[in-house]
């Protein structure tokens, strides 16, 4: 992403295209001499990544279908086996001879043990979250599990069950189709609403960070959010500017040490770059900035608040920090692919197709990189 300039001396007509092509001065007449070509910019390698490559014992035409972790050791992973034995993935759902083939790891991808799959056969999907794994079998079995992978109870239903919910974070919006949607949070299986609920119309989202709560709305243009110090049981709510543009919705997103965003998600095209706002200072209402960073990219996949003033975005452009209101390139090696969060603190990216996911160590920026790839023997 990131040319250089030769120069040549005064020299025969022979003697200078000798000079252009070869990369070379020329001294006195008959003479050519060879010089270090002009100095590039630096390119900032990165942080090094540790690979943790492993080929796992599956049928030839097996393909990773789903690579997940739940934070830096715990982890799963989901094989299709077509039943081709090309190794290619088939269009459309798998055929009646597909088989799920599903394997667990406990220490960040070192090694795999294959997991007695409730249900082999089937299109699937896998989410985990909150300590569980939960598998969906189209189009109406729920398989989920509170031991990671040992033993799985069943349930039936086209909605996902209570025991799904957990996954999805411990405060939640609820329900679809409630009249108006309200805050819950997720203690187990059971379902509370929090004890006060927020003034807030449009009322679109919920993150949080312990007891700290952050929740968005949208309405006639307008965003709004509302701060929770203390588990919902009061809301300081703050109605923003209203947005020139279509705005779809508006998401909070709060780090670990209560830096609170907004995301404004547009309409028409959801893989713009978003309008963002930050809240700064303690004041009753909260004050929110709107964050135009220079040098940000058009388009965006996702955004994770760092703290202290700080949003990873990752893009077709790569992976960038949003601070100071600026924009700069980090170089991190996860590319445009979707990036969250896990419950550790642990920065994930996954590229299935790629074989391939990126788990990162650390805090803030300052992260070691391992890069999980799974393929077949």
């Amino acid at each position: 992403m990131r040319v250089s300039e030769g120069r040549t001396g005064s020299v025969s007509a022979v003697a200078l295209a000798v000079a252009l092509v070869a990369g070379c001065t020329a001294g006195p007449i008959g003479e050519i001499r060879r010089t270090a070509p002009a100095p590039s910019r630096p390119v900032d390698p990165g942080p090094p990544v540790e690979p943790r490559h492993l080929r796992l014992a599956v049928p030839p035409g097996a393909v990773l279908h789903q690579l997940e972790f739940v934070d830096a050791a715990r982890g799963y992973a989901l094989f299709v086996d077509d039943g081709t034995g090309t190794g290619t993935p088939t269009p459309g759902p798998p055929g009646p001879n597909s088989t799920n083939l599903l394997f667990g790891t406990a220490d960040g991808g070192r090694s795999w043990q294959r997991l007695r799959h409730p249900h082999p056969a089937g299109l699937h999907q896998l989410y985990t979250g909150n300590g569980r794994l939960v598998l969906w079998v189209e189009p109406v079995d729920w398989y989920v599990s509170v031991d990671a992978g040992r033993t799985f109870r069943h349930y039936r239903g086209e909605q996902p069950p209570a025991a799904y919910q957990p996954t999805q974070g411990s405060y939640q919006v609820c329900c679809d189709g409630d009249d108006p949607p309200r805050v819950v949070r997720w203690i187990g299986e059971e379902r509370r609403d929090v004890p006060t609920q927020p003034r807030l119309p449009g009322i679109s989202g919920v993150a949080d960070s312990g007891d700290r709560l952050l929740a968005s709305g949208l309405a006639d243009g307008r965003p709004y959010a509302s701060v929770s110090p203390d588990g919902g049981r009061s809301w300081r709510t703050t109605a923003l500017p209203e947005v020139d543009g279509d705005l779809g919705a508006v998401l909070p997103v709060l780090a670990a040490d209560g830096d609170a965003w907004l995301v404004g998600y547009h309409a028409e095209d959801r893989t713009r770059f978003p309008r963002l706002w930050r809240r700064v200072g303690a004041e009753v209402p909260s004050r929110w900035v709107p964050v135009d960073p220079s040098g940000r990219p058009d388009r965006f996949t996702s955004v994770v608040p760092l703290g202290d003033g700080r949003l990873v975005v990752s893009s077709p452009q790569g992976t960038g920090l949003v601070a100071d209101g600026r924009y700069v390139d980090l170089a991190w090696p996860v590319g445009e692919h979707y990036l969250r969060m896990l419950d550790d603190g642990t920065l994930f990216a996954a590229h299935p197709p790629g074989g391939g996911a990126w788990l990162g160590l650390g805090s803030g920026t300052e992260r070691r990189w391992v890069e999980v790839r799974l393929a077949g023997m």
